[in-house]
């Protein structure tokens, strides 16, 4: 386990000792794909770290969700609720079979005060984050909805796919629904979109397979 925790970005400059002291606080748990992890509104008081698998944070209006970020191995959630002890601000699902560690807010607060490391780790995390909703609310004001879903296939390209020469190979892309809910619009648009990308010679599909050729100014 102390192997582990030293590549989490967020312990991952603590000493050996140190990493087993945290190993003794932390519980794992394991979810199915599909589970609902957080809720949210509903209090909190743990946070989670993602040892396997992946995530979606996603709030809900009205009926519809709208996906606010994706996080994988060596990530974490749950850590406002512990830091301002306010109801969950998001929900989160497993999107594939996952495991965690689970750290109560008495230890997380207990570790922020002993190890400031971890503190400085999880503000730069949330930096990123607000960094990263601030450009989604960008894409929203000021983008057409064709511009947003290329801006997020190439986003998600850059993390997930393999790049060569001019283009961009992304082995699954996201059903029209998922897009839908990451790029706040109908399905209907989404499927358009795509459409009108494949027209332009922007991308090309085979199966649920997509390669990108990024405009030079998204590239």
């Amino acid at each position: 386990m102390e192997d582990y925790l030293k590549k989490v970005p967020i312990f991952s400059s603590l000493r050996e000792t140190e990493l087993k002291e945290i190993t003794k606080v932390v519980k794992r748990k394991r979810s199915g794909k599909g589970e609902i992890v957080c809720q949210e509104g509903t209090a909190g008081d743990s946070m989670y770290v993602v040892l396997s698998g992946k995530v979606k944070v996603s709030l809900f209006h009205e009926g519809k969700e709208y996906i606010l970020s994706i996080i994988e191995k060596g990530g974490f959630f749950g850590e406002l609720s512990l830091i301002d002890g306010l109801p969950r601000s998001a929900s989160v699902e497993t999107l594939e079979d996952s495991e965690f560690l689970v750290l109560k807010r008495d230890e997380f607060l207990r570790l922020l005060k002993t190890y400031p490391e971890i503190s400085i780790e999880i503000m730069k995390t949330m930096a990123t984050r607000l960094r990263n909703t601030d450009e989604k609310l960008k894409n929203l004001a000021f983008f057409p909805v064709e511009n947003r879903i290329l801006n997020y296939l190439i986003e998600l390209a850059k993390k997930e796919g393999i790049r060569i020469k001019n283009y961009v190979i992304l082995k699954k892309r996201p059903s029209n629904t998922e897009i839908a809910n990451f790029c706040n619009c109908a399905r209907e648009t989404v499927s358009r979109a795509i459409k009108a990308l494949k027209e332009k010679g922007i991308i090309m599909e085979n199966n649920r397979q997509c390669i990108i050729f990024p405009p030079e100014d998204l590239a």
